[in-house]
């Protein structure tokens, strides 16, 4: 008799194993009874991994497995969320993250960015969705953002890139109202507090050397993109602030130290709820919307591996869009920590305090939308320069200092 002990294990032989000859003595009863005592445990697993199995099947059928591309967005946002979804639909959110292009694992729903939803489509690793059984019937399809409807993929929530600015510095002077304008500092005097990435400051450098929208990519490609880029941040001279995340930004607004920041519009939300709270001025943050760069969370349907390819949604997968993209309800989920709903529909309920620093209404019109998947492909020159960029610029203040 063989008995193979868990995988990564030894394996045990008991009985006629070859070059093994067993000796009936005390010793040798000894050994069989710890034999026996191994098998009785083991079998006590197997038993209780059958147990699991069954939980997990439990979940498999009622519950939602979501894998995202969104780690820095997503957790906090579906842990949120979780509760009424599992309240009113039984249908708890299992969330995993994946970094760079989807890779077609097993999953119910995937949350992609936009560029990647449309790749994944036309490779053929998600599903057509059938909007006719997750959107309601009486929904205008023009009340949906730009490209938030796609073959494969479903809107979600929208955020931006974004200057703000103390307006209290600009009373009784013109304030800035373009992303040209945060590159003058004779017009517009102050430090400047920015996250250390390329991301955005790349964009706009290329705008602001003519670039049409449409072409700023591929110009980012090109051998002198990194060139345009540096000769923007030249314009900033020193003014800049260099920090590691947008909370440090928006301290330094706060304390004087920066006249602009650029953050993320569902961080100024949470700044604004953070001093509101704690009864804090929070009236002076202004936005400039011109050109801030856009990204949006997309939700679609992996074609699994075990299953045919002409496989479509189940029901449950479906009940769970249904009840997320329900325009009202989307609405709670995506300005509960920030973010913009995919739908213009209820946008009117949102909250005074909030809706100037959140891409909702006329501000959609002025966005940048960014492409995140031409980021991960062919953004690391851009990265590795800017990287360089940095060093050389701490090294130059250390000489001065």
């Amino acid at each position: 008799m063989s008995l193979a002990a868990n995988p990564g294990t030894a394996t045990f032989y008991v009985g006629n194993n070859p070059g093994v000859k067993l000796m009936l003595n005390w010793r040798n009863l000894i050994y069989m009874l710890s034999v026996q005592l191994v098998l009785i445990c083991v079998v006590g697993n197997m038993a209780f991994a059958r147990a699991e199995s069954a939980i997990e099947a439990t979940f498999d059928k009622r519950g939602i497995k979501l894998e995202s591309g969104f780690p820095d967005h997503s957790e906090s946002l579906w842990r949120v969320f979780n509760e009424s979804l599992s309240k009113d639909l039984e249908l708890g959110v299992s969330v995993s993250f994946f970094a760079g292009a989807y890779l077609n694992l097993d999953a119910d729903i995937v949350e992609l960015n936009l560029h990647d939803a449309i790749s994944a489509c036309a490779r053929g690793e998600i599903n057509l969705l059938p909007y006719h059984q997750i959107l309601p019937d009486n929904m205008d399809l023009a009340d949906y953002v730009w490209n938030g409807l796609q073959p494969c993929a479903v809107g979600h929530s929208v955020w931006a890139d974004l200057i703000t600015y103390d307006s209290t510095l600009f009373l009784n002077k013109p304030e800035p109202v373009s992303f040209e304008d945060f590159f003058n500092i004779e017009d517009f005097p102050g430090k400047r507090a920015i996250k250390k990435t390329p991301r955005a400051l790349a964009e706009w450098s290329l705008m602001l050397d003519g670039v049409r929208r449409q072409d700023v990519y591929s110009a980012l490609t090109g051998d002198d993109a990194w060139s345009q880029v540096e000769i923007a941040l030249e314009l900033l001279d020193q003014q800049i602030l260099w920090v590691d995340h947008d909370h440090e930004a928006l301290e330094l607004l706060d304390q004087g130290h920066a006249s602009f920041a650029l953050v993320s519009s569902q961080n100024l939300v949470r700044r604004i709820e953070e001093r509101k709270k704690s009864e804090l001025p929070y009236n002076h943050y202004e936005v400039i919307w011109s050109e801030a760069i856009a990204h949006m969370n997309m939700l679609a349907v992996p074609k699994k591996r075990q299953l045919p390819v002409q496989s479509g949604p189940q029901e449950k997968t479906l009940e769970f869009l249904r009840y997320v993209m329900d325009p009202y309800r989307n609405l709670q989920l995506s300005t509960t920590l920030g973010y913009a709903p995919v739908s213009r529909l209820h946008t009117g309920f949102i909250d005074e305090t909030y809706r100037a620093v959140i891409p909702i209404d006329t501000q959609l019109d002025s966005l940048f939308w960014s492409n995140d998947k031409w980021w991960r492909e062919a953004g690391y020159e851009i990265e590795v320069k800017f990287r360089q960029y940095l060093a050389r610029s701490y090294l130059l203040k250390v000489a001065e200092f």
